[in-house]
């Protein structure tokens, strides 16, 4: 079976992670830009200006969509905020804090469309 590369979507919540973002969504945006991944940002709650970064760095990018709870939920509301909205066959999730490597998410995509 054969999958475009736009069945992917990169789940990120994210809560008070402003002094993280400026360094972790460059990277993220150049990836998803680069492999026509969806990129869904889920603002939850932050009370540091984490929606004021997103907003100023994700203004007029296509692939990007950004998800504002004006109060915190926790982090599986996060997650199954971008969840709902989602559009891709394949979602990954990640946080926000820079743990996770890029290189991991196209082992993991690659493993799913591979079977």
């Amino acid at each position: 079976m054969s999958y475009s590369k736009r069945s992917l979507s990169i789940i990120v919540p994210i809560y008070n992670e402003a002094e993280m973002l400026p360094t972790v969504l460059p990277a993220l945006l150049e990836y998803c830009g680069l492999n026509g991944f969806k990129l869904i940002l889920v603002n939850d709650g932050s009370k540091d200006g984490s929606l004021s970064i997103m907003n100023k760095m994700c203004t007029d990018i296509n692939f990007v969509c950004i998800i504002n709870h004006k109060l915190n939920r926790g982090y599986g509301a996060a997650i199954k905020s971008g969840i709902e909205i989602c559009e891709t066959e394949f979602a990954i999730t990640i946080d926000a804090d820079g743990q996770h490597f890029l290189e991991d998410i196209d082992k993991l995509y690659n493993k799913c469309i591979s079977e």
